[in-house]
Formats: structure tokens, sequence, C-alpha cells
């Protein structure tokens, strides 16, 4: 008689049995058309999502929650920092903070990249239910994404808003617009007078309503907040450190309009608020004329590259050759300049009434029209998608070392939205997202295609800001579906040699590099394997897997210590209260499954039920949340440890993971 089949076995069986039968599902629904065909060496086959049912259980329970967290989470606020960055009305939309938001982690630097996860959550949502409201959020997402990329394609539209006097200019936060006025607005006036009615929306110190000069050596500037939350202005011919200022008494409420007037003459600079004198400096010895003629002359944008970009509304602006009188300045507070005693400007007048293009017209009779433009010009490709500038891309290029505050892995947030628009593509069959992630592909290897390879393998060396996640693995999806050369190109530019070379030899070289950064790249390389048949590739990838499972593993099917791998063998020294990355775990299992596609060995499906059933299940807290995902970061394997669901600032990387695990 036959020996009882253990659970383990029976677990095993049924995995097989479940990625074997190669019939043809391309029929089973509209989406499924999607699917290309799976690669010839694969030996077993996956089920679709659509083909399996998930019966009731606790892994049925965890799921439920998640649901009904996507099913309630208004998608536009993941939408509001594309659309911001396009610089197109966000609607209102709270940008969810944490990693996603403008004031998270490393000033926002990784933004985009749960809105991928998102995508890819709804799509696997809609496959494994049917429910038309995960394909209403998906396809609400790829329209606006669509509508992001078109605007980043042409120059920014101004966005008009109410405004204190008729009608405003507003620049949304993260959108990094401001308006170039001509050379020569100052002309050589030995008096001035400045002014403007500005709503900020965002309390940033520096942040400029204007700043007219050369360099941050010769300029004059009026900030809404200096280091001590106040209004200044400033004017220099040597620098900050020979600055003559005016600083207010008071910081400048937040969404509500203010107006503020500098006047310079005879030696006397004043600083007005709402029609109030709250500063004067009688010493003021420098004027427009003493700066010469000037080559920027900025609305919105300072000359020191670190300061932000003003968040907010402009109506009217307008500067005079002379000094206005206190009345004259107090006479602007209830009317239009042309309607009040001062006139309009006569060096530049502008009313902000435009509602549509890019330039807005200059009343003084100068005729020295302004336009709006990007801080960081445009995209270099039109394929190019973010939820920021293409800046940090190009300092990657430079970068020699690692800072997140200035570039934090870009071509990871890449991975994310090109993964999640792929995954759209697949469960609603919408060109739209087939077209976006395509696009993206091409961006990228316009870029990357020029760069020496030297240059390409110290850009994805470098720790955190190097970092590419499961990018080649989407990539390689996509060429199997548009089956373009330069699809399949672009996946090899991403080979970290050094590190699949030591692998292919089986040489560990782990010790101390950043476990998630790397675990997905053999994913990548096991389908580069599949699309050119290169051995190195899935040998690197098989003795990988070896190197971390057992040597590196915890019980519970975890791996990493605070994100970092020690030596292989010791990892009971290791343990400590951040131990296994939950997003270390997903992509291990990822892994663990790919592989088992070419090579049906028992060890892959041990390690797959042991993480699945003892890290990723308990990943997700048994409770619902409208907010937020509730799953960790870390889990801590110290005696009593606490896991903590709510981790860092929240929409973390191991959140988005934790979305598509449950």
């Amino acid at each position: 008689m036959a020996p009882p089949l253990s659970r383990r076995h029976l677990l095993q069986a049924a995995a097989i049995t479940a990625a074997t039968p190669a019939i043809s599902y391309a029929a089973a629904t509209p989406a499924a058309a999607a699917v290309s065909e799976e690669p010839s060496v694969w030996t077993v086959r996956p089920f679709a999502l659509e083909d399996v049912k998930l019966g009731k259980g606790v892994f049925a329970d965890k799921r439920q929650l998640m649901l009904d967290h996507a099913r309630g989470y208004d998608v536009n606020r993941l939408l509001q920092v594309f659309r911001a960055n396009a610089g197109l009305f966000t609607g209102g939309a709270v940008a969810p903070g944490g990693w996603e938001g403008l004031d998270g982690e490393a000033n926002g630097n990784l933004r985009g990249h749960y809105t991928g996860h998102f995508l890819t959550m709804l799509s696997q949502a809609y496959a494994g239910t049917g429910e038309q409201v995960f394909v209403d959020k998906t396809l609400t997402m790829v329209e606006a994404l669509t509508e992001v990329r078109e605007a980043l394609r042409h120059d920014p539209v101004v966005l008009n808003s109410p405004g204190r006097l008729g009608t405003s200019a507003e620049n949304v936060r993260g959108s990094y617009q401001y308006v170039d006025l001509p050379g020569g607005v100052l002309g050589d006036a030995s008096a001035i007078t400045l002014s403007s009615w500005v709503k900020p929306t965002h309390d940033a110190d520096w942040t400029r309503i204007l700043d007219f000069g050369n360099d941050t050596t010769r300029y004059l500037y009026l900030a809404t907040r200096n280091a001590s939350g106040v209004p200044r202005f400033a004017i220099t011919t040597s620098g900050a450190g020979g600055e003559q200022g005016l600083n207010g008494t008071a910081a400048l409420p937040m969404d509500r309009w203010s107006h503020l007037a500098v006047t310079i003459a005879g030696g006397t600079g004043t600083l007005y608020v709402n029609g109030t004198a709250v500063a004067q400096n009688t010493s003021m010895s420098l004027t427009p004329a003493t700066l010469g003629t000037l080559a920027h002359h900025w609305l919105g944008r300072s000359h020191y590259s670190s300061d932000p970009v003003f968040p907010g509304a402009f109506d009217e602006f307008n500067v005079w050759s002379r000094a206005l009188s206190a009345a004259e300045i107090a006479g602007l507070q209830d009317s239009r300049a042309a309607d009040a005693s001062a006139g309009r400007g006569d060096l530049v007048s502008y009313a902000f009434d435009e509602t549509t293009g890019s330039t807005f017209a200059d009343a003084s009779g100068r005729g020295l029209t302004a336009t709006l433009r990007r801080t960081w010009g445009a995209p270099s490709h039109p394929g190019f998608l973010a939820a920021y500038p293409e800046t940090q891309f190009i300092d990657l290029e430079t970068r020699t070392s690692p800072d997140y505050t200035k570039v934090w892995a870009p071509y990871y947030t890449a991975h994310k939205i090109l993964r999640g628009l792929l995954d759209a593509y697949t469960a609603t069959d919408d060109d739209r997202a087939l077209d976006l992630a395509s696009g993206m592909c091409d961006w990228m290897y316009s870029r990357l295609s020029k760069l020496p390879d030297a240059t390409l393998q110290r850009m994805w060396g470098i720790f955190s800001s190097g970092e590419f996640g499961g990018i080649v693995e989407a990539i390689v999806d996509l060429h199997s579906l548009t089956g373009r050369a330069e699809h399949l190109a672009l996946a090899k530019l991403f080979d970290l040699d050094k590190l699949i070379d030591a692998c292919a030899a089986n040489t560990d070289i782990l010790d101390g590099l950043h476990a998630n950064q790397h675990i997905p790249i053999f994913t990548g390389l096991v389908r580069l394997y599949d699309a050119t048949g290169e051995e190195r590739y899935l040998t690197a990838a098989k003795n990988f897997w070896g190197m971390v499972v057992p040597g590196r593993m915890y019980g519970i099917g975890g791996t990493s210590a605070t994100e970092f791998w020690k030596a292989s063998g010791v990892i009971a020294g290791s343990i400590n209260t951040t131990t296994a990355e939950t997003c270390c775990a997903y992509n291990l299992l990822k892994l663990s499954r790919m592989l088992f596609f070419h090579e049906q060995s028992p060890k892959y499906m041990d390690y797959y039920e042991r993480a699945l059933y003892n890290q990723v299940l308990g990943s997700k807290q048994d409770k619902a949340d409208a907010e937020k995902p509730l799953v960790t970061y870390f889990i801590g394997l110290t005696p009593g440890h606490v896991r903590d669901y709510t981790p860092k600032q929240g929409t973390t990387c191991c959140e988005g993971t934790g979305m598509e695990s449950a």
C-alpha cells in the first residue's frame, strides 16, 4: 500500500497540476486576448487568474480585506502627483502622502511607484473576481495617465482659477512651472515698485514670488517666506552675504490672497503686505539700475536650485518705474491697478486673465509677453511618463554615489508604472495601456542605448539610486507582445555584469548587498533566458537562488536584515526587529515560481509554501482600513516582537507589494 500523501507533497502536486495544462485560454474572456503565449521553454504552464477560484479560508479572508480597500479607494488621489507633474488640474484630490507624496521621505522622490502597484492590484482583482468596479478604476487610471503623457509632450498650459480681482493663473504644487518674463523688464530704473497678488498653497521657505537676476550673485527677489517664515525682499550684487533686505513681521496665510508690494527710491526700501508697510530699510543703496542688464526675470522660480518653485496662484503683477505712495498702494487692495490711482505698471503689467495657452499679455504698452515654462524643460522623448520631472534619470547618468534625496531609484519607479500598465492591458485589453507601456520603453531605450556600457554598469551598481526592481521582467513581457527588437535590446541594457557573472560562476558576492535591489534582477534574467536562450542568465538565477535559500533564509521564508544580506550560514546572528523585509519575500516567491516553470524541483515549491504561509500570509493585518492596506514592512523575529502594519510614512514599497500579494 502506498504511504499516505503528506500535506506538503499534496501542495507540491497541486502546484504542478495547477501549472501544467497547456491548453489555450485566449478566448476565455476579452481580457485574456491581451496575454501573449507563454515561452516555449517553460515545461509547465500557469493557469490564468480568471481560471482559478479561491475557496473559503484565511487566504480568502485576507484577500477580501484588500479587495474592500481597493473598492473604496479614490484612485484620483494616486493620480494627483502625475497630473500635477504635467501641470493639469488635480480636481482637489489629495495625494496619499508618505513615499507617494511630495512631503514624503527623500522629497517624495519615489512618487508614482505606489500607483503602479495599485494598478497591478486592480488588474488582479478584476481577473480574480470579474467585478466591474475594478475594471472601471483601472480604465480611469489608464485614461488619466494617457492625458498626463499627452500634456507632458507639449508646453504647459495655463490653469485659470478665480482670482482676487478677476481670474488668476495657478501653478499646482508639483508642476515645476514658473512664469518667464522677457529681458529688459526693469530697464535702467533707479526707483521702482513691485506689486503682486498671490495665494500660496504650501508653506515652504524661500519660495519666490519673483526672482530677477543672473545667478546666485546678482539678483533681486521677493519670497513668500524666509527661514523665519515671513516674507522677504532682497537685492544684491555680491550674493547672499551682500543682500540688502526687508523682512515681514508675520507669515502669509495659506490658501488665501495676499497683496505684496516693494518700493525703492532715494536709498529707502519699503515692504507692504495687504496695503500696510511692515518693513523699511533706509540704507538700501542698491537699485535695479545698479544690477544692470539681467539674464532672467522669473515669477515663481529662484536662482537657487534647491529653493522650491512657487505653488499657488498669481493675480495681477505690476512694475512701475517709480515708488508708489502709501496711499496708491492702499488703493490697489480693492481694485485692479488700471482702475486705481496708480494706474497700470509702466514697466510691465500682467492681469493673468488668460484661460488658455502658454503666454500672458503685458498691458503696460511695452509688449513684454510672458511665457509659462517648466523648470526642467521638456521630456527627451514623447514616451516619457512619470510623476516627477526627468531630472532624476538625467542625474543618475553622471552620479557616482547614492543620495536618495536627489535620486531615488527612478528606474524602480518606472518599473512599477510599466508593470501596472502591462497588467492593466492584460486585464482590460485597453490598447491605451499597451501604448503607454510601449512608449515608456521607447523613451528608456532612447536614453540608455546612447550610454557607454561602463556608464550603465556604474549606474546599476549604485545602492538605491541605481535600483531598477523587476523592470527587465516587465520589458521582456512587453517584448513578447510587441515583438520589437529594441525592446529586447532595452532589457539587456540593464545587465549588471559583475553580479550576473559571479552568480553564473556560482561565486557568492551577496554579503553586504541590498537584498530587494537584487532579487528581482534574477527573475528578469530568467525571462531574458526565455527570450534569448542565453544559458548564462538561467544559470545565474538558479545559483543565486541557492545562495539565498537556505543560507540567508529565516525560518518563515524571509530574508535580509535591515534590508541587507549578511554572510551565508550565519542567519541566527542577524536576527533583529527589522528582519525579513516583505518585498524580499514577494520577489523570492516570484523567482521561485519562475524557476519552477523551467525545472519542477520540489525545493522551489517547498520554499514557496514556507514563505507564503509563514511570512506573506501574516504580513496583512486582519483589519479593514479605507486609507491604508495595513501590511508589514519588516517582520521582526526577536522574542515578543509586535508587527507594524502602518510602516514608516506610508505608501512604501512593501505596502505596494503587499497589496499585490493579498
